[in-house]
């Protein structure tokens, strides 16, 4: 895994990125703080996710799930335990519309963003950050704080069909996740009940307080019913749903 870290001794901001890790890049930036303490986090936040990539890759023929899903391995260590444990725990929770475990198989994809988002979250802020944006492959964001020169963090949430911005939106210290089919991408979100594939030219962007429900809500709101939907809404009363039919 290769990253980069820049660091503007002026303005004491700086970029880190990953070009690609669980398939795609991964972008943090801190405004107004030390180089070395900016240092430190970048390195710890790098590490997590090497570790949780060489772990959860499916396509990485290496990765403990590949194996697992390969039927190589009779058991799970606790680690992936615990991701396991943590996304089923989210089944019930959306109705049975979200589930780690699709087709006998085990796939992270509509979680491990989220996770990532969430441990930079804590990460960041247990460091005593105030301001930081991170963007986990443009579909799961979180705003910590505000821009420098503005009250919030502005993201743009662009049609994947016509193009053009369907809606500005403003993160401050909220989580932002997109789920949904584009032109080139279609099909790859299942139903967990009925194994169907999701075809819909749709795009759902969640926000909420924690990044992870962020990330889950936008699948599971992809392919619920009308009925499901509001209960789903019901029962997390704090997150606001937005849907685009294109």
């Amino acid at each position: 895994m290769r990253s980069e870290f820049s660091y503007s001794q002026e303005g004491r901001f700086v970029h880190g990125h990953i070009e690609r890790v669980m398939g795609t890049r991964f972008d943090m930036v801190i405004p107004d703080i030390a180089e070395s303490a900016a240092r430190m986090i970048w390195d710890e936040m790098c590490s997590w996710l090497e570790h949780s990539d060489a772990l959860l890759d499916r396509f990485n023929a290496d990765s403990e799930v590949a194996r697992l899903n390969a039927g190589q391995l009779d058991s799970t260590s606790e680690h992936l335990s615990e991701w396991i444990e943590m996304g089923e725990g989210y089944s019930p929770r959306t109705l049975g519309l979200f589930s780690v475990k699709t087709g006998g198989q085990l796939d992270f994809g509509g979680l491990a963003k989220g996770v990532a988002v969430r441990h930079a979250k804590e990460l960041l802020q247990s460091r005593g950050v105030l301001n930081a944006f991170v963007d986990f492959g443009g579909s799961s964001i979180f705003g910590l704080g505000h821009h420098p020169y503005g009250p919030e963090w502005k993201v743009n949430l662009m049609d994947p069909f016509g193009g053009g911005v369907l809606k500005d939106l403003g993160l401050r210290d909220m989580a932002m996740s997109t789920s949904g089919n584009t032109p080139g991408y279609i099909g790859h979100i299942v139903n967990p009940l009925t194994g169907e594939k999701c075809l819909s030219r749709r795009l759902v962007c969640v926000l909420a307080d924690d990044p992870v429900d962020a990330e889950v809500l936008s699948t599971a709101f992809m392919i619920a019913s009308p009925e499901q939907k509001n209960k789903l809404s019901d029962s997390f009363s704090s997150v606001k749903v937005c849907i685009f039919d294109l």
